[in-house]
This record gives C-alpha cells, structure tokens and sequence, in this order.
C-alpha cells in the first residue's frame, strides 16, 4: 500500500510508519527539568506540516524520563510554535527513581488551514532534583503526527430496509427468493412465521428407539423413525422427510444390528422411494454391525426422503438408540 499524507504528497520510505502520518517521525533530544513551575521547550520535539481544515489528528510523544525523586511530578504540553497551549496536558507521578518509559497522546484539530507548527514542552511541576527527558534514538521514542479523518463523521449509512415479507400466516410452508438467489421459508408454527434463510432453517435428525427386526432374510423394508433429535419445521412425516423447497440436500445415517457371524446388514438411501445410494457391512463375529454413509441429492419441492434396511437372516433386531440408528438431511441451497 502507498501512503499519502494529508498534503496529498506520497510519503517516503523514511516516512512509511503507518497509514496518515503527515511528516516523518522527530526524534527529540534530551532535555533536563529541573525547576519547579518553569515551562521549557523538550529539545528536538518540534514537528511541522500543512494543516487541512476540517480533518482531525492524533499526536504522539514517546520519551523515557530518568527521575531524580520519588514521587516527582512531570507535565507535558502540546503547544504552537507561539507557546499556545492546544490541549490538555498530560501529567505523569514518577512513582520510582529509575528510567521509565511515558507516551502523551492528543487528539487536535486546526482553527485554521496552512503551515503549522506543533512541538512538546515539559514541566516538573513538583519535585526536587534534575528530571531528564531523555533523547530518542531510531527505535526508543519519538514525536509524529497522524491524520485520523474528519471531524465530524461522515453521513450515516442507508438505514436498513426489511425486504422480506410480512410475517407467514398461511397452511404449510412460505417460501420467496430474494434478489440475491437467497431461498428464505417460514412456517406460521414457527417463530411466530418469521422469515429464516432455508441454509439456516431446514436442518433435521430422526432415530429409532422401539426394538424393530428386520423383514424376512435379505429383505429391503421401509425404516421408520419414532424419535427426533430436531425437526424445527416438522420436515418429518412418517416414514419420510418431505423437503419444502427445491435444491441440494445432504443426507446422513446409521443403521445397526446384531448378526450371527459373516452376515450383513444394509442400508439405502431414497429419493421418491428410488434408491440413491447403498451401505453394507458384514459382521465378522456373533455382534454388533453398524454401516454409516452420506449422500448429497438433488430434489425438487415435495419430494420425499427415507431409508430402507435389511440384514442377511430374516428376523434380525435392530440395534436403537440416538447414537446407533439415525437419518438426518440438511439444505445446502439451490445448487
């Protein structure tokens, strides 16, 4: 990124500390403080640039003191090159006599546009001894400027305008698509028929928890659901999911058994009772045998969803729980 400062001149190399510095960064030199109530310019710390009008700034003064006394007090002020004070001062209560790293930072804005001087003076305001400011080298301390933007903030954004409809108070589902493509559903059950993104809404997870077996040996049978995990929008209606809005879905599921040794159990997937996909796992022991998968789908509205299942021998239990046999689709969006 090229810097600019507020002049409209591109800062150099030299000058490239950070985005809005206005002139490159002063290193003061040292400065004594040693009577109380003398005001005196801090050696070096004098910085000038053109001042715009309208637009406000941050000053920065990085310096270590060396106190002569505990409890010393030290002030430092922003002035013009007139000695006018343009802000508050800063104070600091030199807690310990040792070197200390300080900072002052002002906020400043011109009375008027054109070439300005700014520059730091010090104050011990109270103490006895000869305090020290001490001189900035090329990484410990400085005195620089930044423009930080207008004084007065800019106009407020566009105040934020509800597109969606009001609220659905219809049978079944509400769906619209925004003028982005973005699918939106609401349901008058829910929420009161506020209006949710589909990606957000249509998300739903069933299980099995009565014992089952399955049908006569090698078999496909209908697997139905008598436990839901979630289902905010009801999408399931025995034996099936029936989705509400055409796209892409995602599909996921377990089926487990308790099968004799070297038998399967089986699982599919089904779009309209058509089978999209198949998960088979042989048992290599008398226990039990849970095959998982996932497929991603394309349907449209209304088109329905389910898992069928059978195992090598007729007659075989289902293995139920939240956590052993399950189905669970989720929207992805239009595709």
């Amino acid at each position: 990124m090229t810097a600019i400062n507020n002049a409209g001149a591109i800062l150099t190399p030299a000058w490239n500390e950070g985005w809005g510095l206005v002139a490159p960064v002063t290193q003061h030199g040292g400065t004594n403080l040693a009577t109380n109530g003398t005001v005196v310019d801090l050696n070096g710390a004098t910085l000038s640039f053109t001042a715009v009008m309208g637009r406000q700034y941050e000053v920065t003064f990085l310096t270590q003191l060396t106190i002569a006394t505990n409890n010393n007090r030290i002030q430092l002020l922003l002035t013009d090159s007139a000695n006018n004070i343009l802000t508050q001062s800063v104070y600091i209560e030199a807690v310990a006599t040792a070197t200390q790293t300080r900072s002052a930072v002002f906020r400043w804005a011109p009375s008027a546009a054109g070439a300005t001087t700014l520059k730091m003076r010090g104050n011990r305001v109270s103490g006895s001894g000869t305090d020290v400011v001490v001189a900035a080298t090329a990484t410990d301390g400085g005195f620089w400027v930044k423009d930080i933007g207008p004084q007065t903030p800019g106009p407020p954004p566009p105040a934020f305008v509800d597109t969606r409809p009001p609220a659905y108070a219809g049978a079944g589902f509400g769906t619209y698509t925004d003028a982005s493509g973005e699918v939106w559903v609401a349901k008058a059950t829910v929420n009161g028929g506020a209006w949710s993104r589909a990606r957000d809404a249509l998300h739903a997870r069933v299980w099995r928890n009565a014992a089952v077996n399955s049908a006569a040996a090698a078999t496909f049978a209908t697997l139905t659901w008598d436990a839901v995990s979630f289902d905010t929008y009801g999408l399931y209606v025995s034996p099936n999911f029936v989705v509400p809005v055409a796209g892409m879905y995602s599909l996921r599921g377990q089926v487990g058994a308790t099968l004799a040794a070297s038998q399967y159990v089986q699982f599919q997937f089904l779009r309209n009772g058509a089978a999209l996909s198949s998960m088979t796992l042989y048992s290599p022991a008398a226990v039990g045998t849970s095959p998982s998968g996932s497929d991603t789908t394309p349907c449209a509205a209304n088109d329905t969803l389910s898992v069928n299942w059978r195992t090598q021998g007729g007659g075989q239990a289902l293995t139920v729980g939240t956590n052993q046999s399950y189905f669970a689709i989720d929207y992805l969006g239009t595709g």
